[in-house]
């Protein structure tokens, strides 16, 4: 009698406090309206863990934000034991799930895998020696038919989520399409047919049931752009970052006016856990990277490069206690042949939001006014700095790209802004969250960036 009690007053406890976190998760998500955009919770700063637009991934799965009918989850490395762990933690470990993946990261346990979850559905996607499967992202349908995409820059493990700082958009809930209408109210941002679009190039069966689920969703509350790169040649105007972004900023990212007087004070700044191979010299892709980040409606083809700054964990950084959790990918063979590019480096800084001790994992690229208050545009994916995910011109019409990429460009125009304010505004606006510190500093004489 004393045990059956004892068990009903344990499981009461842990559903007060489930529900608990429920409500925490519904109310944290309704707070970051309408950005959506938030961080994950460090495991070693516990400051994170309070923060209101910080997250861990179990929390994607609470039946506040819907109750999960089932699941597709895209990704490079998984750990599916972690992954599917995190259903059970939320009781719903039965429900049907769609993994898309790289890598696995325990091999060794595939052959239990297959065995262990019979919900399991999974696919691994062939890439070749040089190229890799590195886009992120979620997909949940619940059980009104609605559906959720979320978009990340972390890979489906524990120390991706727990250990390194990352950064994630989480959609609104989309329903399914108006029955009077039978289209969606806006398509703004195509965000639908850019999904569709990519899903299709995966040329999977266990995705085609999912293509069919989103095209009767209705995803006009969407208010960011899908950016997607895809392995293989393209034209210029599709299927890489490189190409896509330019275009996207030169029709919709609005500057003030005389910007013309004051480009080079607008700078562009990227974080970035590894650096591709950028040539010997700016002009052999990164003058193509920063021409294609400078883009907007007042753009001129003669307009003054913009200088890049790139935030990049120094040895300074790690001798100060910056925990090297993540993968990096940046060698002392890589950055004795572009050596010019230290100058560009910036060292990694977030202590306004208690981040700097953990090492960035996270993949941004932002436009900054001369203030330090304001942003034109951010772009959060799963694209390092480099040629492999952005894509590389060939000739004057084609694109080459190695990886699958992923990722979603917040433009101000679609929320009704003329820019987003970085720094707490003075009218009640929504502040538009920036994970890293302001102003940047150089690295100091002796100091170089953190090589793998």
């Amino acid at each position: 009698m004393i045990v059956t009690f004892l068990c009903l007053l344990l499981y009461i406890s842990n559903n007060i406090y489930f529900v608990k976190g429920v409500k925490m998760m519904f109310s944290k998500w309704s707070a970051n309206e309408p950005y959506y955009l938030f961080f994950n919770k460090l495991a070693s700063c516990a400051e994170t863990i309070e923060h209101i637009n910080a997250v861990f991934f179990k929390e994607l799965l609470c039946p506040s934000m819907g109750q999960v009918k089932c699941s597709l989850h895209i990704t490079n490395t998984v750990d599916v034991r972690w992954l599917m762990s995190m259903y059970a933690l939320m009781n719903i470990a039965m429900t049907p799930v769609t993994l898309i993946y790289g890598t696995l990261d325990k091999p060794n346990d595939f052959d239990t895998i297959k065995y262990q979850y019979p919900m399991l559905t999974y696919a691994r996607v062939a890439t070749g020696p040089y190229s890799k499967h590195n886009s992120k992202m979620s997909i949940f349908k619940y059980h009104d038919n609605s559906v959720r995409i979320v978009i990340y820059t972390a890979d489906l493990t524990d120390d991706d989520w727990s250990k390194c700082n990352n950064g994630l958009w989480i959609s609104p809930a989309c329903p399914p399409v108006s029955e009077d209408t039978g289209v969606e109210k806006g398509k703004n941002t195509y965000f639908k047919p850019n999904l569709i679009y990519y899903l299709d190039s995966y040329r999977m069966d266990i995705i085609s049931p999912w293509v069919e689920t989103i095209r009767i969703v209705d995803f006009s509350s969407i208010k960011v752009f899908l950016i997607t790169s895809i392995p293989g040649e393209h034209q210029k105007g599709r299927d890489n970052h490189l190409n896509v972004v330019a275009n996207l900023l030169k029709k919709h990212c609005v500057m003030p006016k005389g910007i013309d007087r004051e480009e080079n004070k607008w700078k562009i700044i990227g974080v970035s856990p590894s650096i591709g191979d950028l040539g010997k010299y700016f002009s052999h892709w990164l003058k193509l990277f920063v021409t294609s980040l400078s883009h907007h409606k007042r753009y001129k083809e003669d307009s003054p490069h913009n200088r890049f700054n790139f935030i990049y964990p120094s040895d300074k950084n790690i001798k100060q206690g910056c925990r090297m959790q993540c993968t990096t990918r940046y060698t002392r063979e890589q950055h004795d042949e572009q050596i010019w590019f230290q100058r560009s480096m910036r060292p990694w800084k977030a202590n306004l939001l208690r981040r700097t001790k953990v090492m960035p994992h996270i993949k941004c690229y932002t436009r900054i006014s001369p203030c330090l208050k304001k942003s034109v545009y951010l772009l959060l994916t799963s694209a390092d700095l480099g040629p492999e995910g952005w894509g590389l011109n060939v000739g004057d019409r084609q694109v080459m790209v190695r990886n699958y990429e992923l990722g979603i460009l917040f433009i101000p125009r679609f929320f009704d802004e003329e820019m987003f304010e970085i720094e707490i505004p003075t009218n009640n606006r929504k502040v538009f969250p920036i994970i890293f510190d302001l102003p940047l500093r150089r690295y100091q004489t002796g100091e170089e960036p953190w090589l793998s």
